[in-house]
């Protein structure tokens, strides 16, 4: 591969992970009222994922959604928790807990300035 071709295939997942992230913060943001006061299992947020956009399942594999989600974290736009019974047991989606937090809603209400690593039209290229 030409560096031409491995700089045109960087650029386009870090498109792939813009796009990726703003959709997992619009899934939490829409979830926000649910009856878990607004927690998401990653299991969940993957399988709404899937239901919206079929055919990801080759795009998105659960090691890549965790990534993208521990991005989310890292900005503060998202809060995460371990909700294992026991330390020692495997740590499964399911376990892994995600809410948005108010700087994550903000950013989807575009009512703070955009962040680069997110997928958002106030931002042209």
């Amino acid at each position: 591969m030409t560096d031409s071709q491995q700089h045109a295939l960087a650029q386009a997942e870090r498109e792939r992970d813009r796009r990726m992230r703003r959709r997992l913060l619009g899934i939490l943001h829409d979830g926000r009222a649910n009856g878990h006061g607004g927690w998401m299992s990653a299991a969940f947020i993957r399988d709404v994922l899937f239901g919206v956009r079929p055919g990801l399942e080759g795009v998105l594999d659960d090691e890549h959604l965790v990534e993208l989600m521990a991005d989310l974290v890292a900005k503060d736009f998202v809060t995460s928790q371990d909700t294992r019974e026991f330390t020692w047991q495997v740590l499964t989606l399911d376990d892994r807990q995600y809410h948005i937090t108010a700087l994550g809603s903000s950013l989807m209400m575009q009512s703070i300035p955009a962040d680069p690593d997110i997928e958002d039209d106030r931002i042209t290229h």
